[in-house]
C-alpha cells in the first residue's frame, strides 16, 4: 500500500521511506501505515493522505509540525494536527472535513474517498455537511483524547494533594494552640497523619511527578489511588469516624474538614476522568510524550 506522497517530488529527502515493507513518503503517510499495522491499511488510510495534502492547500504547512522528525510522527500517531488559524477564515464545514480525515484511529475518518467526496461537494452546494450529525461528540472526544488531558490531570492530582498534605501538616500546629485545641494526644495526632501521608498522598504526588514529566503510564497510578482516596473519605462519612481521631470528639470540625477533603477528592477523580480516554488512547498506541 502506497500513499499519495509517490505522486509528489521529495522536497524534505529525509521524509522518505529507505527501507521496510512500506513504500511512500512518510510524512504522508497514515498512522498504521508507518506502524505496520497491516490489517488496518485501506481506503481510509488514503483518506488520511488526502487529509494532509488538503490541510497544507488550506494553510500552506504540514498540520503535525514538530521540532525534529520524530516528534512530528509522535503527533501523527496522537492525532494532535495544528488547529487552522483563524485568520485564515477557512469556513467551519471546511475545517470539520480536513479534521476528519486526520483522525488517527482509522474508523474515525471517512470510510472512502467516495464519502469525502460527498461532504466537499455538500459544502459547496451550501447542504450541511455529514459531520454535523455528529459533531458535539466528535468534538468532546477529540478534546477528551488529547495527550494535554494526561498532564492536567496530574497537575489536578499534585495540587488536590498538596492541599490536603498542608491541612494534614498543619494540624499539629493546631494542637499547640491553647486557644482552639484539637483534641486528643499529640503522639495520636502525629501518628493518624503519618499513615495519611503514606497512603494514599504520596504515591499520588510521586505519580503526579513522573506524569508531569512524560511517563504517562503512571497515570493509571493516578486512577486507582483516587478512587481510593474518595472511597476512604466516603467510608469516613458513613461510619462517622475520621481516620485523624482527634477530630472524633469534634462535630463541626469533624464536617468542615472531611467535606473539604470530600470535594478535593471528587475533583481529583473527576479530572482522572476527563483523562481517561486520551490515557486508553496512549495505552493503545504506546506511552509517549507531550507534543511539541
Amino acid at each position: 500500500m502506497a500513499d499519495f506522497g509517490l505522486a509528489r517530488f521529495t522536497e524534505r529527502g529525509e521524509m522518505t521511506t529507505q527501507s521496510s515493507g512500506v513504500v511512500g513518503t512518510l510524512a504522508y503517510m497514515a498512522p498504521e501505515q508507518f506502524d505496520g499495522r497491516r490489517e488496518e491499511i485501506g481506503p481510509r488510510s488514503d483518506v488520511y493522505s488526502l487529509g494532509l495534502i488538503f490541510f497544507e492547500l488550506l494553510t500552506g504547512h504540514h498540520p503535525f509540525q514538530a521540532s525534529n522528525f520524530w516528534g512530528m510522527f509522535d503527533r501523527m500517531r496522537l492525532g494532535s494536527p495544528d488547529p487552522i488559524a483563524k485568520v485564515l477564515a477557512v469556513p467551519s464545514p471546511l475545517r470539520e472535513i480536513c479534521q476528519r480525515c486526520l483522525e488517527a484511529e482509522p474508523e474515525q475518518r471517512y470510510g472512502s474517498a467516495s464519502e469525502l467526496h460527498g461532504d466537499l461537494k455538500d459544502y459547496l452546494s451550501g447542504d450541511p455537511i455529514s459531520n454535523h450529525k455528529r459533531r458535539r461528540g466528535r468534538r468532546l472526544l477529540r478534546w477528551s483524547q488529547r495527550p494535554q488531558r494526561i498532564t492536567q490531570a496530574a497537575s489536578a492530582c499534585l495540587v488536590g494533594n498538596l492541599a490536603v498534605l498542608q491541612g494534614l501538616v498543619g494540624a499539629p500546629l493546631l494542637k499547640l494552640n491553647a486557644a482552639n485545641p484539637i483534641p486528643g494526644t499529640m503522639q495520636e495526632l502525629v501518628w493518624d497523619i503519618s499513615k495519611l501521608v503514606v497512603f494514599p498522598h504520596l504515591p499520588m504526588l510521586f505519580f503526579s511527578v513522573l506524569v508531569l514529566r512524560g511517563r504517562f503510564r503512571w497515570q493509571w497510578g493516578n486512577l486507582v489511588f483516587s478512587i481510593c482516596m474518595l472511597a476512604l473519605v466516603s467510608g469516613t462519612f458513613a461510619s462517622g469516624r475520621s481516620p485523624v481521631r482527634a477530630y472524633d470528639s469534634e462535630p463541626l470540625s469533624f464536617l468542615l474538614v472531611h467535606l473539604i477533603i470530600l470535594g478535593i477528592a471528587i475533583s481529583m477523580l473527576a479530572m482522572q476522568l476527563v483523562a481517561l480516554p486520551a490515557l486508553l488512547k496512549e495505552h493503545r498506541h504506546g506511552y509517549g510524550r507531550i507534543p511539541s
